[in-house]
């Protein structure tokens, strides 16, 4: 016999969405503090997401909070992210929630590789996945206490302007004096 008061939901752990982009790293990580034991306030779900990583760079020893590389931005949300590798729920559709998202955005030094990595002992879990431009399907993995993500990078685009860059660049202003010295309108 089922228990007269009952609550529950479905994301009782943390969303963490990845994507490396043209010169950074992102990533939105987003609690649900509608009826999250554990995280059951934006206070609460804040200070989870600032302890959340580590962040590991490959020929460095020690690995450095992810906070101190670069700030976490928080914002309010009322939906998920659609990209999420979770079921359709019929109880969220067309309802708004209680989301606290901390965004994170780093930029590794040029060629830099790096790992995310979640602290022994860190009581909250996460589901994260990647998000890659045309990739399908959605990578995703759930890490708890002590593990720690692949290695990653270097960052496209970190590594600045190359030759190529360059040359087409050339290229471009070279046609546009020829364009207009031929009185060619652009």
């Amino acid at each position: 016999m089922a228990p007269l008061l009952a609550s529950g939901h479905g994301v009782e752990f943390l969303l963490a969405r990845l994507e490396l982009l043209p010169g950074k790293v992102r990533v939105e990580v987003t609690a649900d503090c509608e009826g999250n034991f554990m995280l059951p306030d934006r206070a609460a779900a804040c200070e989870a997401m600032g302890r959340l990583f580590e962040v590991g760079r490959e020929g460095e020893g020690a690995r450095v909070r992810w906070d101190a590389l670069a700030p976490l931005r928080f914002e309010e949300r009322t939906k998920l992210d659609e990209t999420a590798p979770l079921p359709p729920d019929p109880t969220w559709a067309g309802r708004e929630h209680e989301l606290v998202t901390g965004v994170w955005e780093w930029v590794p030094a040029a060629g830099e590789r790096f790992q995310l990595a979640v602290p022994k002992g860190e009581p909250v879990d996460t589901l994260m996945w990647r998000v890659d431009a045309g990739a399908a399907p959605v990578k995703w993995k759930m890490l708890i206490s002590g593990d720690e993500t692949e290695w990653m990078g270097p960052v496209a685009g970190a590594e600045g302007v190359g030759w190529g860059g360059w040359v087409l660049g050339g290229v471009l202003v070279l046609g546009l004096m020829w364009g207009v010295r031929r009185g060619v309108r652009v």
